[in-house]
C-alpha cells in the first residue's frame, strides 16, 4: 500500500471545479426540478346540493402555475340556483413558500353573484400543522375602510387506503355592516361539513356528505328581516378531480 497522503493535493489531481470551465457543449444542461415550471388544478368541490327539494349546485378549485419559490394561484368557489350564479368569490394571488409546511398569499379577490360586487387585497398564510391538519387565515381590505377575515381547517382521516372521510370548517368574520351583500359586522357565518369520498385514482374521487352553514350577529338579524333562515343543512354528492 503506497504512503497516504496529506497537506496538499498532488499536482495532477482534478479541480474541485469539476469541469473546469467547460460546458456542456451542444448537450443542454440538467434541468433542477426546483426550476421548472408546473402547475395543477384541483377542483377540491365539484357538487350538487339538496335542501327541502331545493337543487343547486357549487364548486371549489385551486389552481397554480409557477416553481417551487414563486406560483400564481387562482382559487374560486360559488354556488349557484336554476343555473344563476348565487354568490362566488375569486382570488388571484401570489403563492411564496416560507418553509417546507407554509406558505403567504398575496394577490385580490373579487365577490360576485346576485348581490352587490366587492373587490378586496388579500393577504393569507396557509399550510400543514402538526397531526396534518390543513389550515388557512386570509386578511382583507377593501375600501370604504372594510376589512375581513376568513379562516379554514380541513383534515384528511384515511379509512383505508381509497376511503378517505373529510371534515371542513370556515368562518367569516367583518369590521362593519355591509346591508348590499346581507353580511353583518362581527362573526358573520360558520360552515361545517363532512364528505366521505372513494378515491378510484388519485386524480379521480367521487364522494358524498352533508354540510351546514349557520349565520350569526348582524347577519342573522338581517335575514331574519327578510324572513329568511339562518341556518341550512344540506346532502351534497360530488366528485374531486384533480389535474
Amino acid at each position: 500500500m503506497g504512503k497516504m497522503q496529506g497537506g496538499k493535493a498532488p499536482p495532477d489531481a482534478r479541480s474541485p471545479d469539476y469541469s473546469q470551465g467547460r460546458d456542456f457543449g451542444p448537450i443542454p444542461p440538467p434541468k433542477m426540478m426546483g426550476n421548472g415550471i408546473m402547475g395543477s388544478v384541483l377542483f377540491n368541490q365539484l357538487e350538487v346540493a339538496s335542501s327541502q327539494g331545493k337543487i343547486n349546485s357549487g364548486y371549489d378549485v385551486d389552481a397554480w402555475v409557477g416553481t417551487d419559490w414563486n406560483r400564481l394561484a387562482l382559487k374560486a368557489e360559488g354556488e349557484a340556483a336554476d343555473s344563476k350564479l348565487e354568490d362566488a368569490r375569486t382570488e388571484l394571488l401570489w403563492r411564496k413558500p416560507v418553509d417546507i409546511f407554509w406558505n403567504t398569499e398575496l394577490g385580490v379577490r373579487h365577490d360576485s353573484g346576485k348581490e352587490k360586487r366587492r373587490t378586496w387585497l388579500a393577504l393569507g398564510i396557509n399550510g400543514i400543522s402538526p397531526y396534518w391538519l390543513d389550515l388557512s387565515a386570509t386578511a382583507y381590505v377593501a375600501n370604504q375602510n372594510r376589512a375581513a377575515l376568513r379562516l379554514e381547517a380541513t383534515y384528511d382521516w384515511r379509512i383505508t387506503q381509497r376511503v378517505i372521510l373529510q371534515p371542513t370548517v370556515e368562518t367569516n368574520l367583518y369590521s362593519k355592516d355591509d346591508a348590499e351583500r346581507d353580511i353583518g359586522k362581527g362573526l358573520s357565518d360558520l360552515q361545517a361539513g363532512l364528505r366521505l369520498r372513494y378515491e378510484v385514482t388519485r386524480r379521480f374521487a367521487p364522494y358524498i356528505g352533508v354540510e351546514s352553514t349557520y349565520q350569526y350577529g348582524r347577519t342573522a338579524d338581517m335575514l331574519r328581516a327578510k324572513g329568511e333562515s339562518t341556518n341550512n343543512a344540506v346532502v351534497v354528492a360530488g366528485v374531486r378531480l384533480w389535474f
